[in-house]
C-alpha cells in the first residue's frame, strides 16, 4: 500500500503536469490568435491589391478601347453596345452576374486587334479587295494575342478569338463549327453582327432593327447558333435598351 506521503507527492506532480499543460494550451491558443489576426490581416491587405489591380485593369481595357474607337469613326460606341448586348444575353441565358460582366469585358475588347490593321483598309468607304479582306480577318488573333499576356484574360481570349466564327464552320480564322465555338464567342458573334446591320457603316446605311431581326432568324443555324439566336430575338427590346 502506498503511503500518504507518496500519494501527496504523486497529487502534487499531477498538480504541477495539469499547470504545465495549461500553460502550453494557453501559449498554444495565443499564438493561433496572433496566427490568425495575421492571416486576416494579409487577406484584407491581398483584397485591397487586388481591388486596386482591378481598378487598374478596367481603366487599361477603357483606354485600349477608346484609342481603338478614335481610330475608327464610323465604329465610335461599337464596343460599348456589343458588350452590353452580349452581357445582356447571358443573363437571359441564365448565367451568373460574374461571367456575364466577364462577357461584358470581352465585348468591349473584342475588336482591339483592328489597332494592327491599317487606317485605309478600316476605314474604307468601298467593299475590300481580297488581299485587305485577308488582313481585316487577321484582327480576332491579333486581339487574343496582345491580350493573352494578362493572365486573368486566358479564358476571355478564346472567346474574343471566335468572334467572327460561324455555326456551319465558315468563318474565321479558325473556321469552327456548332460546339468547337465557345458559347461566349457565339453570343460575341451575335452581338457584333446586330449592331453592324443597325449603324451606319462606309459601305452603307444603318438598317432599322426589325431588319436585323429578320436577318438573324434567317442566318440562325448558318451563320449564328440557333439557340443563341432564339434567346436574343425574344427579349431583343430588353437585351438592346442601353442604359
Amino acid at each position: 500500500m502506498k503511503s500518504a506521503h507518496f500519494l501527496e507527492l504523486e497529487l502534487e506532480r499531477e498538480r504541477h503536469l495539469n499547470k504545465v499543460k495549461d500553460k502550453l494550451v494557453m501559449s498554444y491558443v495565443k499564438e493561433s490568435r496572433a496566427l490568425s489576426k495575421q492571416l486576416i490581416n494579409k487577406i484584407q491587405l491581398l483584397a485591397a491589391k487586388n481591388k486596386e489591380l482591378q481598378e487598374m485593369t478596367l481603366k487599361v481595357i477603357e483606354t485600349l478601347a477608346t484609342t481603338l474607337e478614335a481610330r475608327d469613326s464610323y465604329t465610335r460606341g461599337h464596343s460599348t453596345r456589343v458588350s452590353i448586348y452580349a452581357a445582356n444575353t447571358a443573363r437571359y441565358m441564365g448565367q451568373d452576374e460574374e461571367h456575364c460582366l466577364q462577357l461584358e469585358v470581352a465585348g468591349l475588347l473584342h475588336d482591339l486587334g483592328k489597332i494592327g490593321v491599317p487606317d485605309a483598309i478600316l476605314n474604307k468607304p468601298g467593299k475590300l479587295s481580297e488581299e485587305e479582306y485577308e488582313t481585316m480577318k487577321k484582327h480576332p488573333l491579333l486581339a487574343s494575342q496582345i491580350l493573352s499576356a494578362l493572365d486573368n484574360m486566358k479564358e476571355m481570349c478564346l472567346w474574343i478569338n471566335a468572334h467572327h466564327e460561324r455555326f456551319d464552320g465558315k468563318g474565321y480564322p479558325l473556321g469552327l463549327k456548332e460546339k468547337e465555338i465557345p458559347r461566349e464567342g457565339s453570343i460575341l458573334a451575335l452581338a457584333d453582327s446586330f449592331d453592324a446591320i443597325t449603324t451606319d457603316r462606309p459601305y452603307r446605311k444603318a438598317r432599322s432593327k426589325e431588319d436585323a431581326a429578320e436577318e438573324l432568324s434567317r442566318c440562325s443555324g448558318s451563320q449564328f447558333n440557333p439557340e443563341i439566336t432564339e434567346v436574343f430575338l425574344s427579349n431583343l427590346n430588353k437585351i438592346t435598351l442601353l442604359p
